[in-house]
């Protein structure tokens, strides 16, 4: 789930309280949603019962309370966390992806490994050039940029 569809969510969450009677508030146009800050858990964050508060007439934290069943029965939404003054901590549902949880499996990889393997379809001769760069030793280049093994005429890159 994206942060652009789970702010979806958050406002038909928002519709479904004020259809239900629970709120009486002009639905915002949009919601949005963040990481959580610090102090904060889940996968997203978003403020939107402290903006609903005080047209509510009703103190942020009961808004919040308010709007956490009708998120946490939500496709994708696995949990639902109050916190601080009214914040609405979201986790999503195991198996949907987050950019957070991206981010941290790429950091969890590492950094790639580069094999230089010599291409054997390429003619012997090398269209490449040496230039010096400044307090650098000679360097090789093309028009495009490839890792070249020493020696190679062209070369692949593999992960």
């Amino acid at each position: 789930m994206t942060p652009v569809e789970l702010s979806r969510t958050v406002l038909r969450a928002v519709r479904r309280a004020v259809d239900g009677g629970e709120l009486s508030v002009t639905v915002p146009e949009r919601v949005v949603v963040t990481a959580p800050g610090p102090g904060g858990c889940g996968d997203y964050a978003t403020n939107v019962a402290l903006q609903l508060a005080r047209p509510a007439g009703k103190p942020a934290l009961r808004v919040a309370e308010i709007l956490r069943p009708h998120l946490t029965g939500a496709q994708g939404v696995g949990d639902v966390v109050v916190t601080g003054p009214g914040f609405l901590n979201i986790s999503l549902e195991p198996g949907t992806a987050s950019v957070g949880a991206l981010v941290r499996e790429i950091r969890d990889r590492g950094p790639p490994t580069v094999t230089v393997t010599p291409s054997p379809d390429r003619s012997s001769r090398c269209a490449c050039r040496t230039r010096r760069g400044p307090r650098s030793s000679p360097t090789r280049w093309c028009g495009s940029w490839r890792p070249r093994a020493a020696g190679s005429r062209s070369s692949t890159v593999s992960r």
